[in-house]
């Protein structure tokens, strides 16, 4: 997993990523390790080696949500699972 922490993005930046980026900034800031899932799923990681790529770093996130606003946010979980995380 990635270990960066960055400051969380000025608030007119998070306008372009969706509700679902901003939920994934929200449990980043949290200290949460996240990564996307693909669209329409909450059991489909949406990038390779997703136990590795998870991450708590803002621009990387903002770059995952930006090119994929409809994607659900997710965590990894113990025993290498993940869990979805709910934008209500």
């Amino acid at each position: 997993m990635t270990n960066e922490t960055q400051p969380a993005p000025a608030t007119g930046e998070l306008d372009t990523f969706g509700e679902r980026g901003q939920r994934a900034l929200e449990a980043a800031a949290a200290g949460l390790y996240v990564f996307p899932l693909h669209p329409g799923t909450k059991n489909m990681p949406a990038v390779k080696d997703w136990e590795n790529e998870a991450t708590r770093d803002p621009e990387k996130i903002m770059q995952w949500w930006a090119s994929g606003p409809t994607t659900w946010p997710s965590r990894p979980a113990p025993h290498g699972s993940w869990s979805s995380t709910s934008t209500r």
